[in-house]
């Protein structure tokens, strides 16, 4: 038997913004059939850009700091009230600095990472392309463009399940979550490269012994695991909480 996919809600539809079931024709002032929240939640949404969309001239570095930190600290608060429909242009250019700013972390972390175990050992051209400043450029190159590279593909992946499952959540919408999702990225950067710096520092003052450099891998490994799930929940907050919105 063939199977028919679910119908995609028109962006006309009105949505319940808590569980997607669509109210189209229902009266105001009755509640959702299906979770119970009143229509008038949905209907009269109180969604606005972020501080980054509407910063003035001379404000744009303070509305940079303030929205990555209510996306960082608050992201379900973040997306629940951002709206869905909003700039995609001006989420680009947010999402392009933290990129940026998470790849040159990545970039030092390597750098660093690496100078423990190819300087003087490894081929001289994987030394030179790993470590020291030329290393770190060539690292951030890298992961700018892994980050690029796999957002793209998370993008048309996400908005082709939703078609397939019939839930509204278009690609616009999809690369604008993903935009401003890009700000997790720096505490995952951050804490690289305080694990790797602290490592080599506590090394080079005899407090751990060089036999400590498998602890270490192993600290690394779990982190990267943690990093990967912090990253797919911080994800998932952001689909969860624009796939209903009504603007």
């Amino acid at each position: 038997m063939t199977r028919v996919a679910p119908v995609v809600p028109a962006q006309s539809d009105l949505l319940c913004e808590f569980c997607g079931y669509t109210l189209n024709g229902l009266p105001e002032a009755s509640n959702c059939p299906e979770c119970g929240h009143p229509i008038t939640a949905s209907l009269h949404s109180t969604r606005k850009p972020p501080r980054w969309e509407s910063a003035t001239a001379g404000k744009v570095l303070r509305a940079f700091l303030a929205t990555s930190g209510e996306v960082i600290v608050r992201p379900t608060r973040f997306y629940r009230t951002t709206t869905a429909r909003g700039d995609v242009d001006e989420a680009r250019k947010f999402g392009l600095v933290h990129w940026w700013i998470a790849s040159i972390l990545f970039g030092l972390a390597g750098a660093m990472h690496a100078g423990l175990f190819y300087r003087g050992v490894g081929p001289p051209v994987v030394t030179y392309l790993t470590t020291g400043v030329v290393g770190a450029v060539a690292l951030s190159c890298t992961a700018y463009v892994a980050l690029v590279a796999t957002t793209w593909a998370a993008n048309k992946l996400t908005a082709w399940e939703a078609a397939y499952r019939g839930i509204r959540l278009p690609i616009d919408v999809v690369r604008r979550s993903m935009y401003y999702h890009a700000a997790h990225y720096f505490p995952v950067g951050l804490l690289a490269v305080v694990t790797v710096a602290g490592y080599r520092l506590l090394l080079a003052r005899d407090v751990f012994a060089a036999s400590s450099v498998l602890p270490y891998l192993y600290v690394l490994c779990a982190e990267v695991v943690l990093a990967a799930g912090y990253l797919f929940h911080t994800y998932w907050i952001g689909m969860r909480n624009m796939m209903y919105a009504n603007r």
